[in-house]
């Protein structure tokens, strides 16, 4: 929880410094920014990744992740910033994410 929360943290941060950014240097180069943009991204989207897997191997309470989670879940899979991660199933790094997603679908 600690680590999904500075994940949180840090992409909020680098999404308010590269907004910063943009606005301060419309024409300026952010691709070095937008890399760093993206790898939080990432970050935040492992530690789903591994609340995913624990769920899925009983290592967490169930019940209460399906309450603190479900709609988390939900939004990261089908949101427009992220479902690129998710787009193809059977290569994405996103495996358990993927899989409760699909088991909470009609619950949610």
């Amino acid at each position: 929880n600690t680590e999904m929360n500075q994940a949180r943290y840090k992409l909020y941060e680098v999404a308010k410094e590269l907004s910063q950014f943009k606005k301060d240097f419309p024409k300026g180069d952010s691709k070095e920014r937008e890399q760093i943009f993206k790898a939080t991204v990432e970050n935040l989207l492992n530690q789903y990744e591994i609340l995913c897997d624990y769920y899925l191997s009983n290592r967490i309470n169930k019940d209460r992740f399906i309450k603190q989670r479900k709609l988390e879940i939900k939004q990261i899979v089908e949101s427009e910033g992220t479902k690129e991660y998710f787009a193809n199933p059977l290569t994405s790094n996103y495996q358990a994410v993927i899989e409760v997603y699909r088991e909470l679908k009609n619950t949610i």
